[in-house]
């Protein structure tokens, strides 16, 4: 311990000798660091943090694989696809579908123009998410005859009503619509759109023809069941209707929400800590030279 004390006491010395070269040392290294960390903490919130939901390693996305469609394999499904999985899937414990809508609000001090989601009334069933103020939809509230409710985004819900807890119960005009506020949900929750500012139910009524093609399809996967195993079992899924030349493409959930950022994040971490490595190891060089002149 005193041959360390030693050492640093003549460090300081040094470094006190040479103030130039001390403050750019340190703020070379204060920079490295600085950049590492913010693209750390990047790098750590959108590929290593777990998503918020229960097992999200179980879920999935589905969609068609339209090899002619516009939307290729990532085609959007149509109500009687989403009936005919559900009635013969193997691999998916609960299968949703949600569709994006945009959404002219009513109600309060001024109209306001809002990204929307159509949902499945087992929507965060699948996703495993329960509202933090009310509920979310009852099973049978997808189907035709039902009340129409919608459920809060929690930023929206703090900006568009402060926060009120009595916006429960309380009845906004959508799109010329009366939809009941059924509850809120927990803050930090914007799937499957950062943007998104309210849930609302989607009716699921029985088609009399294959289209139209809206909607986006998330399965909960059973336990112990991977999504390989998963799309074998999609291929022995027999159409209501004729079904053309699609096919089924599922996705994990985490790779749908990441999108195309990974390899980006990744190859810019990497370069920033190589950046770093670069300049620690030219001002240790500097250091050294300025102890030999010392």
């Amino acid at each position: 311990m005193s041959n360390i004390w030693q050492d640093l006491r003549y460090g300081v010395r040094i470094l006190l000798r040479n103030p130039v070269f001390t403050l750019v040392a340190v703020l070379t290294l204060a920079l490295g660091i600085g950049v590492n960390t913010a693209i750390f903490s990047v790098v750590n919130t959108v590929l290593l943090r777990p998503l918020p939901y229960r097992e999200p390693e179980r879920l999935v996305m589905v969609w068609h694989n339209g090899v002619e469609a516009s939307g290729g394999d990532r085609t959007p499904l149509a109500v009687a696809d989403l009936l005919d999985w559900r009635a013969q899937s193997r691999s998916f414990e609960s299968i949703a579908a949600f569709s994006y809508m945009s959404i002219n609000v009513i109600g309060g001090e001024t109209p306001e123009h809002v990204l929307g989601v159509g949902v499945t009334s087992n929507f965060f069933e699948v996703l495993g998410v329960r509202a933090a103020l009310g509920r979310t939809f009852l099973p049978d509230e997808d189907r035709p005859g039902s009340g129409l409710g919608v459920l809060l985004n929690d930023g929206y819900w703090r900006r568009r009503f402060g926060a009120d807890p009595q916006v429960v119960g309380r009845v906004l005009t959508l799109n010329g619509n009366s939809y009941t506020v059924i509850g809120v949900m927990p803050p930090g929750l914007n799937f499957p759109a950062k943007d998104v500012g309210m849930w609302a139910i989607q009716k699921v009524e029985t088609p009399t023809r294959r289209g139209p093609y809206f909607l986006q399809g998330m399965a909960r996967l059973k336990a112990g069941t991977t999504p390989e195993e998963a799309y074998t079992d999609t291929r022995s899924i027999k159409s209501s209707f004729d079904r053309g030349n699609f096919n089924f493409n599922i996705l994990p959930v985490n790779d749908y929400v990441v999108g195309d950022v990974r390899q980006g994040l990744v190859a810019l971490l990497l370069a920033v800590t190589l950046v770093l490595l670069i300049a620690a190891v030219n001002v240790a060089n500097l250091t050294s030279r300025v102890a030999r002149r010392g």
